[in-house]
């Protein structure tokens, strides 16, 4: 007999997380951001993401890709390695390609986003494959587990596998199915790399892990069928996925960019991310339901800003079952998300953040070059304080919240 599992959720988990998040990655490249983000370089961000975020087949209008046309090798190199710190190098080359523009970036900067694109590609077809044996060993013991986080959204939600890098696996399990989980994952050749309160690690000889967590606190209380529902992945055909929920599944990824905000920022992968699943399920979302199962009035209103920023920065429209909510809460700007990036690396502006910086210790204990914030940066960040608390006070007003 199955037992349902129970749901919790600790912000403390993220420790072991955090490593695989900031494991070595754009260590390659010596640009120093605080002199080379320029206004040109924004704006190559801002293009890019444009052209990958574009629905499948419609060109993009002539003038989204103007800033190509003056831009340096320095403003190429900073927008690149920006793109490496927010973990969406392998979904820019897609738009590019998509876009038949591969030509019209340096060599160098092709030739860097292809390879993200193809390690992406490589990875991410292993881990599927790893959860196509995993689904199988689980199941012969009777356990259906609940998949989350990358593999779900790179599988099912993105249009192409290799435009969303990955981690980890991610999956839940009853707490009560820990044991035989376990023996079925010994049986497929992983041992266990660490246990937590919330969660066990199982890494095999290739070095894929699975966090398969028997605890999250987020969905305490819930019934695992009222925040879960069925899905099929085209890379794995012959399976049925059991996923999160729209409402849940958004939840998540709200709480989840929330939760790591202070130790890395805003990421632009995880806001991008809710573009492609509203993309898919934004005409089944109950609103009271997510309201619901979002934990906080200020979380809300962080998901309605992400809402602005997809509106304002990518041209997403805004889902018209949301617009009445987002409409007059201050959107997050592209501003305010490389800035958090490049200032929670260091720990900024708390009094050890300005210590490694006086110091000069540019690279963090997962190995990860950071890259020196602008000498602006200090500066505007009580601005971004200051329009975060106007954008909270809006938006509870709109949600009718005290």
């Amino acid at each position: 007999m199955n037992t349902r599992p129970s749901f919790h959720w600790n912000g403390r988990r993220t420790c072991w997380i955090a490593a695989s998040h900031n494991s070595p990655r754009g260590a390659a490249s010596n640009v120093d951001l605080g002199k080379g983000l320029t206004y040109v370089s924004k704006q190559l961000i801002r293009a890019l993401l444009r052209l990958a975020t574009a629905p499948p087949g419609k060109k993009v209008a002539a003038d989204t890709t103007k800033p190509f046309e003056n831009a340096s090798q320095q403003d190429w190199s900073a927008a690149l390695t920006t793109l490496e710190l927010h973990r969406v190098e392998s979904l820019a080359w897609h738009g590019l390609h998509t876009q038949g523009l591969t030509k019209a970036v340096p060599e160098d900067v092709k030739n860097r986003l292809q390879l993200a694109h193809r390690n992406a590609l490589l990875k991410n077809g292993a881990h599927l494959h790893a959860v196509g044996e995993a689904l199988r060993a689980l199941g012969g013991a009777g356990i259906t587990p609940v998949l989350w986080k990358g593999v779900v959204l790179a599988g099912c939600f993105y249009p192409k596998i290799s435009m969303r890098s990955m981690d980890d696996i991610d999956m839940t399990i009853a707490e009560a199915e820990r044991e035989a989980a376990g023996a079925a994952f010994k049986s497929i050749g992983y041992e266990v790399a660490m246990t937590q309160t919330e969660a066990v690690y199982y890494r095999n000889a290739a070095g894929i892990v699975f966090d398969v967590h028997h605890r999250v606190q987020l969905f305490e209380g819930h019934d695992r069928d009222s925040i879960t529902t069925t899905a099929r992945s085209p890379y794995l055909p012959d399976t049925e996925l059991r996923i999160l929920s729209p409402e849940a599944l958004i939840a998540h990824l709200t709480v989840h960019a929330n939760g790591h905000r202070g130790t890395m920022g805003y990421v632009l992968r995880w806001i991008v991310d809710l573009h492609f699943v509203l993309n898919q399920v934004s005409d089944r979302i109950a609103i009271d339901r997510l309201r619901t199962l979002i934990p906080s009035p200020k979380m809300f209103v962080l998901f309605l800003r992400f809402l602005g920023f997809l509106e304002t920065e990518l041209g997403v429209a805004t889902p018209e079952s949301l617009r009445k909510l987002s409409d007059g809460v201050s959107p997050l700007s592209l501003e305010e998300t490389l800035r958090s990036r490049r200032l929670a690396m260091w720990g900024l502006p708390g009094p050890r953040g300005l210590a490694r910086l006086a110091l000069g210790r540019n690279v963090t204990p997962a190995g990860e070059r950071r890259p020196r914030p602008h000498a602006s940066d200090l500066v505007l960040w009580p601005w971004d304080g200051v329009r975060e608390a106007l954008a909270n006070a809006s938006g509870r007003r709109r949600l009718n919240l005290p």
